[in-house]
C-alpha cells in the first residue's frame, strides 16, 4: 500500500542521514529490525490513504501535529542529525 511505500522511503532516507546504531550486536539488530519491519507491513495493510491530501487546511494541521509530536525525535525537514534521531 501507499502507507508502507511512504514509511520504506522515509526509513531510506533516515537511514542515509542518520548516524550508524552500534548497541548492540549486529545478528541481534539485524533480526529486530527484520521484526520491526515485518510488523510495520502488516499493519500498514490495513490504512487507507485519505482522498484530500492536497488539502492545505490539512497540510497545515498535519504539519503543526508534526512539529509538536514528531519532530524532536524523526527531526524536520533541513535538520541535522540529533542524539534522540530515531
Amino acid at each position: 500500500p501507499a502507507a508502507y511505500a511512504a514509511h520504506r522511503r522515509r526509513r531510506h532516507r533516515l537511514r542515509t542521514t542518520a548516524p550508524p546504531r552500534r548497541s548492540r550486536p549486529r545478528p541481534v539488530y539485524a533480526v529486530l529490525e527484520y521484526a520491526r519491519e515485518r510488523s510495520i507491513a502488516v499493519r500498514a495493510q490495513a490504512l487507507t490513504v485519505p482522498a484530500n491530501l492536497d488539502d492545505a487546511e490539512r497540510v497545515r494541521r498535519g504539519a503543526g501535529n508534526y512539529a509538536a509530536m514528531c519532530a524532536g525525535c524523526h527531526l524536520s525537514p533541513g535538520a541535522g542529525p540529533s542524539e534522540l534521531a530515531l
